[in-house]
């Protein structure tokens, strides 16, 4: 199958395989750094308080559904941590916009998908690029959080959270998926806010690669190198399974 979700999966993996090679690693090794010190604080901030929020909610259970708590327990547990490691997935975006934005540039510049010379750039210009990417990062964010609400109420509906999880799971997928290929996207000139036609005309590709990020984004560790890793794997999966899609 053309967009079959499992090929779409396997570009993660070609993502971390091209960030370990020379003249790439640079892209890598500060928002790496920065992410291991946010990645610590937000640790413990989780862990002090998720416990005790699982549990609270288990009890506003009704009698009548109080046997499934061995189910409720795990898939609220699954999805507030994705919801945890999605929103430091967008923070450590957010500091590394920048980088990642060069590191996108750099492959699709290899590829030939762009000029073979990067223009010459001022040091403010270069300033003024830098608080775009970040600036197109917060507008990821705020995507995020409006479709993120509804389902923030649906768990807390005794019931209905269990259908919210798995759809919760379904969604951080796309909205990963989007979040890494906007980077490849928006170096043609297609912003964030039309790309979606271009995505959904390959959800299988698109939700197998945003799945396999949303799960090594929840595996502690790992996910200090799920962000390059899928800078890169969204370009390789641009540049081999979406490009033609794009006008030229």
């Amino acid at each position: 199958m053309k967009d079959n979700p499992l090929t779409g999966a396997a570009y993660l993996l070609k993502g971390f395989a091209l960030i370990r090679t020379p003249g790439l690693r640079r892209y890598v090794a500060l928002p790496l750094a920065i992410n291991v010190a946010l990645f610590a604080i937000l640790g413990w901030l989780g862990i002090t308080w998720l416990g005790g929020f699982l549990d609270e909610q288990i009890q506003r259970l009704p009698e009548w559904l109080q046997w499934i708590e061995w189910l409720v327990w795990p898939l609220l547990g699954l999805a507030f941590l994705v919801i945890g490691f999605t929103l430091f997935t967008f923070l450590a975006g957010i500091i590394a916009a920048p980088f990642n934005a060069l590191l996108a540039e750099t492959i699709l510049r290899r590829a030939g998908a762009l000029s073979d010379e990067p223009p010459e750039r001022p040091w403010h210009a270069a300033l003024a690029e830098a608080g775009v990417a970040v600036r197109e990062e917060l507008r990821k964010l705020a995507y995020f959080l409006k479709w993120a609400f509804p389902f923030g109420i649906a768990f807390f509906i005794p019931g209905v959270n269990l259908l919210a999880s798995p759809l919760w799971l379904a969604f951080n997928a796309w909205i990963l998926a989007q979040e890494y290929l906007d980077y490849p996207y928006s170096a043609q000139g297609i912003p964030f806010s039309q790309q979606r036609p271009y995505l959904r005309r390959h959800r299988g590709l698109v939700l197998g690669f945003g799945g396999v990020t949303q799960v090594a984004t929840a595996v502690p560790l790992v996910n200090l190198l799920v962000i390059p890793s899928a800078v890169a794997g969204a370009c390789l999966l641009w540049l081999e399974r979406l490009r033609d899609d794009v006008p030229h």
